[in-house]
């Protein structure tokens, strides 16, 4: 049997993060669940402390766009025994056109799609140097690759491309000491973030040609949304051993969205 993991997922309050801690949880892993909310992590510990016994679910409050909390993080980290896994799953959106959208709208959603994920990785790199199994997995989004029918999530789409390039740089720099880190990246997914995208596609894309409505309504060719459990199912396997020869990559896990 493998050695239990210590597990760092930020976002683990909700959505994909939540999944992927309980599935590292589920699988006899140590996690670390990190959130800027409170209550919200609270309740996440709590309800997966119920279900997978105590002493290894454990919250750290920590808004990750704001570098002394990273900082303090994987101090904190550190003293507790150290870090093997990253999972990189917190993330915001916002709708508005590079026309229309304000400066502070644009630093706002860069700030913790991108300089966060930036941060907690230099954070974690002296802990995942010291694991010999270190690995990341970072939460993408087909939108680094595909921009809306009618637009309006420039900042989000950006923060996905260059979270992408981020980590395959990051994947370089540290296969030497053994670490590696990777990309999964979703389309359409049943989460509070997937919710919002849903609503831009019923106002927005209204204009657009029938097809390409479509396929953001739908995520087309399946014409199902993803589960979190599914999406966190693949940042599993990407942390973990069988995918010891897996780095630098992006795993689309889309419904074959991006394919048309």
């Amino acid at each position: 049997m493998t050695a239990p993991r210590r597990v760092c997922v930020t976002g683990a309050a909700s959505g994909i993060g939540h999944a992927a801690a309980d599935a590292f949880l589920a699988n006899g892993h140590h996690v670390a669940l990190v959130d800027r909310d409170e209550s919200a992590l609270t309740e996440a510990v709590e309800r997966l402390t119920a279900e997978h016994g105590p002493g290894r679910a454990l919250p750290y409050v920590v808004d990750i766009a704001v570098a002394g909390q990273v900082e303090s993080l994987f101090a904190r980290l550190a003293e507790d025994g150290g870090l093997d896994t990253l999972i990189l799953a917190a993330g915001v959106t916002s709708d508005g056109f590079v026309s229309d959208m304000s400066e502070h709208d644009w630093s706002y959603i860069l700030g913790v799609n991108l300089t966060g994920s930036f941060l907690c990785l230099k954070g974690a790199a002296p802990l995942l140097r010291r694991s010999s199994r270190g690995s990341v997995v970072a939460v993408g989004s087909v939108s680094a690759h595909v921009v809306g029918a009618g637009g309006g999530c420039a900042a989000y789409e950006a923060s996905k491309a260059g979270l992408v390039q981020l980590v395959r740089a990051f994947a370089v720099e540290n296969a030497p000491y053994g670490v590696r880190a990777n990309v999964v990246s979703p389309g359409r997914t049943a989460t509070r973030l997937g919710e919002n995208t849903r609503r831009l596609a019923e106002t927005v894309y209204t204009s657009a040609d029938g097809p390409r409505r479509e396929r953001h309504s739908f995520g087309a060719p399946l014409r199902f949304e993803g589960r979190p459990e599914e999406i966190a199912g693949a940042i599993h396997f990407l942390a973990g051993d069988d995918a010891r020869f897996i780095t630098g990559t992006e795993l689309l896990v889309d419904g074959g969205y991006t394919a048309i």
